[in-house]
């Protein structure tokens, strides 16, 4: 993602770009995963009454030219970054829901915006799909540490019951079964 960041930076001279995702944990939150100037928004970040509110809300990309922080005034990164000019443009998964969003922001107004969104649109599909795939890395990563927390927890039960005998067999048994099931 980061190189998609100055990939954009790069072909369009603006100054402030992000790409962030929303949280599950916290669907009011934003969480930002590359940026081109490490103060801007980094880290989590609620967003309400924001224009990547509108964008998230509305499910469509917004442009302001200039005035976007007289627009926002709640907004404080807006007034402590001096930003005037906007575009935001959400980031869809597989599903068609919006996982995240791209963000264009300068302190100085844009000259032409159709051009900038005609550059940055084609990149926030490919962010699009790069945020899908760390997703799913991370869910694979999920599924492969909880088998192989039950195979060690089978392979305990079986070492602990093989060598248990007679009256001692079940109740091994049920230890070892209540330990692999975390009960």
């Amino acid at each position: 993602l980061m190189a998609l960041v100055k990939e954009l930076a790069i072909a369009t001279g603006v100054r402030y770009i992000t790409i962030s995702q929303l949280l599950d944990r916290d669907p009011k939150t934003l969480q930002t995963l590359a940026s081109s100037i490490g103060d801007c928004c980094a880290g989590e970040y609620p967003f309400a009454g924001t224009p990547c509110e509108q964008v998230l809300r509305q499910g469509k990309p917004l442009f302001y030219e200039q005035g976007v922080g007289d627009r926002f005034p709640q907004a404080s990164e807006l007034k402590r970054l001096e930003i005037h000019a906007y575009l935001g443009i959400p980031l869809y998964d597989s599903d068609r829901q919006i996982a995240g969003y791209l963000c264009l922001c300068d302190d100085r107004p844009f000259v032409d915006g159709t051009h900038l969104q005609a550059i940055a649109e084609p990149l926030a599909q490919r962010a699009a799909i790069e945020l899908q795939r760390l997703r799913v890395e991370e869910e694979l990563k999920a599924e492969v540490s909880e088998r192989q927390r039950a195979e060690k927890s089978l392979q305990d039960l079986v070492t602990g019951t093989a060598l248990v005998t007679g009256d001692r067999f079940f109740p091994a048994l049920v230890r070892y079964l209540a330990s692999a099931l975390e009960v």
